[in-house]
């Protein structure tokens, strides 16, 4: 039943099916989208501050539509595999509780309630998709029309004039935007309706694998369009300029060429090509850009390395008396501002490791629990690939998150970081049902 309500023929049942249906597929499609009403707008040195303010994305509004309809259908709720779901909801207790001993208990409790929800998501997904096709369409499309947009960006050098759908002002001059160049020729880096070009490369760095996945199957015309979408995909990853996606993708890719060797799957290779394609022409066009990116003798690179290395002294100040419950969640900026106050809002950012700031906004004791479940669902991923190899692909989203987690913050500080995240949980688990299911 649930097939029919959300992938076959759906237009033909009740309304309410229908929104569920739209609500569905726009919860993935616009998972990027910075689309949101800000109820709080946190003020510093007369400045906006970002990770204070309390919002609404577009996001939180779908999946609270898809979870009502959920509920008004009476479904029989199945949990995941208790060795993933039993940690991860001990982690979204904690950092409820612990909130509480935090520096702003109202900030902490709004950033998990946005958790809450996003477990919710994940609960429906497990419950409601028997096909990893019904995720990855939206997710893949929207990730192009992100990638597109980011490259409408860097061509004309500012924003395209959407702010009405969560674009952020961009201007090469304007402080705070991520920009490539020097102090006469600045240009800005493609990030479409992202906070920042980070995380236009890590998103495009996630639907690698599962674009690949959706060319095996896929009809002939679908072929041919995926195919462009993958050489899309490799222009808006060079365009982000961002180091770590590179390095992310450039593992995935060659990651897949083995397996497509190893295991003799040569339909791999058609949009493995279309994605080096799209790096290689642009890359050949961006050149000396793309080469600045990796110069220590540039002022901007050097600036960012100094900014990083100071930010590990600030998280040692941070994380000082607050070792066992945390800052609270979200609250990392704030601590920043007691410690070096009087700076420009966009000065105080998150350090840039995710695993280094939930320690310091969760404790040691939250970092545990978080370790704990992350890991078991990466042993879910193993357990997957043993059953079946074709099962292999599903875990890389989440390996990608981790290991750019290393060096940014995103995945654990902006709505859409912590939704690709909660995405990444869900196709390894979704993959484990299905296997489970076959073999009944």
């Amino acid at each position: 039943m649930t097939r029919d309500i959300i992938l076959e023929q759906w237009w033909k049942n009740s309304w309410p099916r229908k929104i569920e249906a739209i609500a569905l597929w726009l919860s993935l499609f616009m998972l990027p989208w910075q689309l949101r009403h800000t109820f709080y707008f946190a003020n510093l040195g007369g400045n906006y501050f970002e990770y204070t303010s309390i919002h609404l994305y577009i996001t939180d509004l779908l999946i609270v539509i898809l979870l009502i309809l959920w509920f008004i259908r009476r479904p029989k709720v199945s949990l995941p595999n208790q060795l993933v779901w039993r940690p991860l909801l001990l982690w979204l207790v904690w950092i409820t509780v612990s909130s509480w001993y935090g520096m702003d208990w109202g900030n902490s409790l709004q950033q998990a309630t946005h958790y809450w929800l996003m477990f919710g998501w994940l609960i429906y997904l497990f419950n409601n998709i028997r096909d990893w096709r019904q995720v990855l369409w939206p997710l893949v499309l929207g990730a192009v029309l992100q990638a597109v947009w980011g490259i409408g960006q860097f061509l004309a050098n500012h924003d395209l004039g959407m702010q009405i759908l969560g674009e952020s002002p961009l201007s090469p001059d304007q402080g705070g935007v991520a920009v490539v160049g020097d102090e006469v020729r600045r240009q800005i880096r493609a990030e479409g309706m992202l906070p920042h070009p980070n995380m236009l490369g890590g998103l495009i760095a996630f639907v690698i694998a599962p674009l690949v996945a959706l060319y095996n199957g896929a009809t002939r015309k679908q072929k041919s369009f995926l195919i462009l979408l993958a050489v899309i995909v490799g222009i808006g990853l060079v365009l982000s300029f961002s180091r770590t996606s590179w390095a992310v993708v450039l593992a995935v890719l060659l990651t897949m060429v083995v397996i497509g060797f190893w295991r003799t799957k040569r339909w791999m290779w058609i949009p493995l090509a279309g994605i080096m394609l799209g790096i290689l022409v642009t890359a050949a066009w961006q050149w000396p850009n793309v080469t600045e990116r990796f110069s220590t003798q540039s002022r901007l690179e050097q600036k960012s390395v100094e900014d990083r290395v100071e930010s590990i002294d600030d998280w040692k100040q941070v994380v000082a008396g607050n070792e066992m419950f945390g800052a609270g969640m979200g609250n990392y900026t704030q601590a920043l501002v007691k410690i070096e106050p009087n700076q420009l809002a966009w000065v105080y950012k998150p350090i840039h490791n995710i695993y280094l700031l939930l320690i310091a906004e969760g404790g040691v004791v939250g970092f545990g629990i978080w370790i704990w479940f992350v890991l078991a669902t990466v042993w879910l991923w193993i357990r997957v690939i043993r059953r079946s190899s074709n099962g292999w692909w599903v875990g890389m989203p989440l390996v990608g998150i981790l290991a750019t987690g290393l060096v940014d913050h995103w995945a654990v500080s902006f709505q859409q970081g912590r939704l690709l995240f909660f995405l990444a949980l869900a196709l390894i688990i979704l993959e484990s049902r299905v296997l489970l299911e076959r073999q009944k």
